[in-house]
């Protein structure tokens, strides 16, 4: 059901911050750099090899590192990231479905819509009605 695929989604997310929060000192300072250019850039067209020639670190050992440390996918990650921005953005603003798409870093409309709900199981407009 719905809502258990929002208590799924949401305990995944409560175990990514616990595990960032209780394991800081074991994250490699590189995967904290990504981290922190996902959280300042996830609006723009990010791919891990950009990221890791900027970073001085091949894109392959970056992206098994960032999956070895964070435990998801770093393609998974930003998804998950962008999506539970557009869910903030769905119950406290007014925007348009494709204004929010386009605000969390998709560029194309229907790509948005489909990965919202292969994510949170319902489309963009469904949650914001159940959420409001």
């Amino acid at each position: 059901t719905i809502d258990e695929i929002q208590f799924e989604l949401i305990s995944m997310i409560k175990f990514m911050h616990t595990k960032l929060d209780n394991t800081q000192e074991s994250i490699s300072p590189v995967i904290i750099k990504l981290l922190n250019h996902i959280e300042k850039n996830y609006q723009k067209d990010l791919n891990l090899k950009e990221i890791s020639d900027s970073l001085n670190i091949n894109s392959i050992y970056l992206g098994q590192l960032f999956q070895k440390e964070i435990g998801i996918l770093f393609s998974d990650y930003i998804n998950n990231f962008r999506i539970n921005k557009a869910k903030d953005l769905l119950v406290n603003t007014s925007l348009k479905v494709s204004e929010i798409g386009e605000l969390v870093g998709y560029s194309n409309k229907n790509y948005f819509y489909r990965k919202f709900k292969s994510i949170v199981g319902i489309t963009p407009s469904e949650w914001r009605k159940l959420n409001l």
